[in-house]
């Protein structure tokens, strides 16, 4: 059994001993952000369903390696209504893969964690998520 710091420190961080699952640090937002990825053998063009400061969530046909750490691109100047064309390119690993099948297509329902963010990335993810957050 954890000593009773342990538990402390767990219930402080948003961990619950009962539960197994870590509650999020930061809301989801839906948005529409069309990204691109590439995989071992293409580049794919697909649409964000949520994103929020720790990952995004997308949906696309190609389906990547579920262990793979992919870098993925979007334009800027899209979702801050700027008139600079400028792309951010994240690093980030699957932590969820799901695969449907509608109207005879395969889609694939991606979570990624963004992963090995510098400090210029970061700030860049907050000036997104507050834009689309000031839209809700």
């Amino acid at each position: 059994m954890p000593s009773r710091s342990n538990r402390q420190r767990r219930r402080r961080s948003g961990l619950s001993l009962n539960s197994p699952r870590q509650q999020r640090q930061s809301p989801r937002l839906d948005a529409r952000i069309e990204v691109g990825f590439q995989t071992e053998d293409e580049f794919a063009l697909c649409y964000s369903k949520n994103i929020s400061r720790g990952g995004i969530f997308l949906e696309t046909e190609i389906l990547p390696d579920p262990n793979a750490r992919i870098e993925i691109v979007f334009d800027l100047s899209k979702i801050l209504d700027e008139s600079e064309n400028q792309r951010i390119a994240i690093l980030g690993k699957v932590v969820r893969l799901m695969s449907l099948s509608a109207d005879g297509k395969n889609i694939h329902q991606i979570a990624l964690q963004f992963i090995e963010l510098d400090p210029q990335k970061e700030l860049l993810l907050d000036r997104i998520f507050e834009k689309l957050q000031s839209k809700f």
